[in-house]
């Protein structure tokens, strides 16, 4: 999006149902709920670079969507609402007002910063700029602490570096897809890199010319070769092999549409989300020592002691080689011993 925005709330979507989905192209995923289709519906839209951190998400009807997302230290709930307003009886309006209050979390913090600093500026009259105001306002006093004189020292080249250079906005583009691509689209793409670069050093009518041509070949190149990738790719599907990759696809294309991927918090005993990696190492001990230790019930196996001539009977013990036999007839993926569905086929 041209605005860079990262988290976008968005009403009356007018799907039905409860799931997440990629935006193609955009590097967004949205997650949405609605009950009816074409009316009311909400959903919330994560970028590319803050959508792994989604660690849960909570629906009400086709009103009111909450998406916990961890951000370094901080824990966010984003809630998209649609409040009901003429046709609503006041119950369908108390019920919102108690989700509001039960999902409502205020957390304050500051947001961590992406921007980086233009270093690349450092040439030419702006490095002389720079090198003068270094110069003049910099800590050169001898003496004192040497780490304190290195973080005085960074601090004045940081600060002139940002005033004099300025600082990026702190987005970046996505990747291309760009699987498909062989070595001519490759040579074609640094040809018209080139050509750019000329161009941007002397806008003069010649590299003008010369980066519209590289640009429409290297246009056509990339044709050429996505739509000969992708025919190639549909021969495969019609295989045997093919088949396989088929259900690989939809096995992954289904993971896409998960609300979380990856577990990568856990709650504490108030049912508060732990981000930290000090306190879910703290949360793991305590309740394993609740787990061993604690005062639940008794857990204990009363073993059976009563013996027959059967049991006091000598049993030999198992060989290496038998172990070794046993695990070369051993089937990938299986365990050894007869299939369950052979034993009921057999009681049959």
């Amino acid at each position: 999006m041209r605005r860079r925005v990262d988290v976008l709330c968005v009403q009356e979507t007018k799907w039905k149902g409860q799931k997440a989905k990629e935006v193609e192209d955009t590097g967004f995923k949205l997650w949405y709920t609605g009950t009816t289709s074409n009316k009311n519906g909400v959903g919330i839209l994560v970028n590319k670079s803050l959508r792994d951190g989604v660690v849960d998400v909570k629906r009400q009807g086709d009103r009111m969507i909450l998406v916990k997302l961890v951000v370094g230290d901080l824990v966010l709930n984003v809630i998209s609402a649609y409040a009901p307003q003429v046709g609503h009886n006041e119950s369908t309006k108390r019920e919102l007002r108690k989700a509001w209050r039960t999902w409502i979390r205020v957390q304050r913090g500051k947001r961590a910063k992406v921007a980086r600093t233009k270093w690349w500026k450092l040439k030419g009259e702006a490095s002389q700029a720079f090198r003068e105001r270094v110069i003049k306002e910099g800590p050169w006093e001898e003496g004192g602490d040497a780490n304190m004189m290195w973080t005085s020292m960074a601090t004045c080249l940081r600060k002139v570096a940002v005033e004099e250079f300025g600082v990026t906005k702190g987005s970046r583009r996505e990747a291309k897809d760009t699987w498909w691509w062989n070595a001519e689209v490759q040579k074609v793409i640094r040809e018209k890199k080139d050509c750019f670069r000329f161009l941007y050093l002397d806008r003069s009518a010649a590299n003008m010319e010369k980066y519209k041509v590289a640009k429409k070949a290297a246009k056509r190149a990339v044709s050429e070769a996505r739509g000969r990738a992708y025919e190639d790719l549909y021969q495969h599907l019609n295989t045997k092999e093919g088949e396989r990759d088929i259900y690989k696809m939809a096995k992954f294309r289904e993971r896409k549409t998960r609300d979380v991927n990856k577990v990568k918090c856990i709650k504490d005993g108030d049912d508060q989300l732990l981000v930290k990696d000090e306190a879910i190492k703290r949360r793991w001990r305590e309740y394993f020592e609740n787990l061993y230790n604690g005062e639940a019930e008794s857990s204990t196996i009363e073993l059976d002691d009563s013996f027959d001539d059967t049991s006091m009977c000598f049993v030999r013990r198992i060989q290496e080689s038998e172990v070794k036999e046993a695990l070369m007839r051993m089937k990938g993926g299986r365990a050894m011993g007869p299939d369950a569905d052979g034993e009921i086929q057999g009681a049959k």
